[in-house]
């Protein structure tokens, strides 16, 4: 019996290190994994990375990690508390000229900061980049999950962009899930 549980326990061992997917994404471990802006704060008794708005630049929280082999697209959720005073500012200079709309998926060959409150940004391979604008409620959590194509899943960077302006945004529950294929 120990022969059998032995492999067994090896086996799935290694395949969670392959399928290394995102890392910390609860923050428990304060900022492991993770680089950019933030720090680790308690809201509403979740452990979350809070990121104090700029109020000309945006600002960044971004990780690289991997997917199973296999992977072709992923599923991100997130959930996002925006502070009751929350503004953008859309004077900032950073802001891009781009027609995006909350809700919609994007291609660019280029870092892009649109007119958002918030966006997530992702690079795996020869796709550079897709972006996710979304639309936040304030004061309350938002839970937010989109899919993404993937060209390479041995090397994803995502990045969580938080707008120019003035207030807060904290994020938790940060979670990257290869999507299976539909049977044909």
């Amino acid at each position: 019996m120990k022969s059998i549980l032995l492999p067994a326990v090896f086996q799935a061992a290694l395949l969670a290190s392959a399928c290394a997917e995102i890392k910390n994404g609860d923050f428990a471990s304060g900022k492991e994994g993770w680089r950019g802006a933030g720090k680790v704060d308690k809201v509403d008794g979740d452990t979350v990375a809070t990121v104090n708005l700029s109020k000309f630049n945006f600002s960044e929280l971004s990780q690289a990690f991997k997917m199973p082999a296999s992977t072709k697209r992923m599923k991100i959720t997130l959930a996002v508390k925006v502070s009751t005073d929350y503004a953008f500012n859309d004077k900032s200079r950073n802001v891009a000229d781009l027609d995006w709309k909350p809700g919609g998926s994007y291609r660019w060959t280029a870092l892009a900061y649109p007119r958002s409150d918030l966006h997530l940004r992702v690079a795996s391979g020869k796709v550079r980049y897709q972006y996710r604008v979304f639309e936040l409620k304030k004061g309350e959590w938002n839970f937010l999950s989109t899919e993404m194509d993937v060209s390479d899943p041995e090397l994803i960077e995502m990045a969580i962009c938080f707008p120019a302006g003035s207030g807060t945004m904290s994020v938790t529950k940060v979670k990257a899930e290869a999507v299976e294929e539909a049977k044909r």
